[in-house]
């Protein structure tokens, strides 16, 4: 199994549909593109979700040490060519490396079921993408001390696609307790982040196995900013983020990366702060 300080580093920066006009996105992709002298930040993983339009613009302006997903994919059936869909296949022809599935905004407002994301999952790795899937709980279940069923629920509908090619390395989950997201809204605390993922990680061990548990990356994502990035990545079982608003300002999302991989340097120098069964 694999230890927690062993585990890549994984910031997401997901624009959402905020950079609505060439001249924005060309200036997010200069910024990035020059921030680390054409790499990227050293010790992370770090992709950019931009909207679809702008996917294959993004991996041309950018070097190859930043990453480029979609923001959603979505296959028809073999030999049913639907309108209007972007397919794994599509995002892999113009560069793409990850996709970002599950997402709150396309669960709860689009409806996409638990059987739906399982399928896209299994298409996504098929194809060669690497998953970023999105979890959380809304606030009415948490009321009622639902929020593990709810999310064992969610991560559970992708076990078989996932292990059935072993490719727990090229998943990424995000918790997003969905009540903590938003302009204004109260994140969820940090202990309360690591209990969520120490106990998902826990289930996924016992429904699957160490090594998937140890090969898995849990990342937080729910108004994480500059300020408060530190606070979570000391804690064990947070491996990285995905940022929202943060994710626009590319001094503000070097400043995270920063403070994730200084953060884990000072978990990895003291022992005490290891992971329990991490190795």
């Amino acid at each position: 199994a694999l230890p927690s300080s062993q585990r890549r580093l994984f910031v997401g920066a997901n624009w959402k549909c905020s950079l609505e006009s060439n001249e924005e996105v060309e200036k997010i992709l200069y910024d990035l593109a020059h921030r680390w002298d054409g790499a990227g930040p050293p010790g992370v993983e770090l992709c950019i979700f931009p909207p679809s339009v702008y996917l294959d613009r993004a991996r041309q302006r950018l070097g190859k040490d930043i990453l480029v997903g979609s923001q959603n994919a979505w296959d028809a059936a073999t030999g049913f060519s639907c309108t209007g869909v972007v397919t794994a296949s599509m995002i892999r022809a113009v560069g793409g490396d990850w996709v970002l599935l599950g997402h709150s905004d396309r669960r709860n407002v689009l409806g996409e079921s638990n059987s739906l994301i399982s399928e896209k999952v299994a298409r996504c790795l098929s194809a060669g993408l690497n998953v970023n899937l999105t979890i959380g709980e809304k606030l009415e279940a948490r009321e009622k001390g639902e929020e593990m069923s709810i999310l064992q629920a969610q991560l559970g509908a992708v076990l078989e696609p996932v292990s059935a090619t072993n490719s727990w390395s090229r998943l990424v989950v995000a918790y997003e307790p969905v009540w903590a997201v938003g302009e204004g809204a109260t994140p969820c605390s940090p202990e309360e982040t690591q209990r969520i993922h120490a106990g998902l990680r826990a289930w996924l061990q016992e429904k699957v196995g160490s090594a998937a548990a140890s090969e898995c990356r849990f990342v937080y994502t729910g108004s994480v900013n500059e300020k408060n990035a530190a606070d979570y990545a000391k804690l064990t079982d947070v491996d990285g983020f995905v940022v929202g608003r943060a994710g626009l300002d590319v001094e503000k999302l070097a400043s995270i990366c920063d403070t994730l991989v200084n953060c884990k340097k000072g978990v990895a120098s003291h022992p005490g702060n290891s992971p329990v069964g991490g190795g």
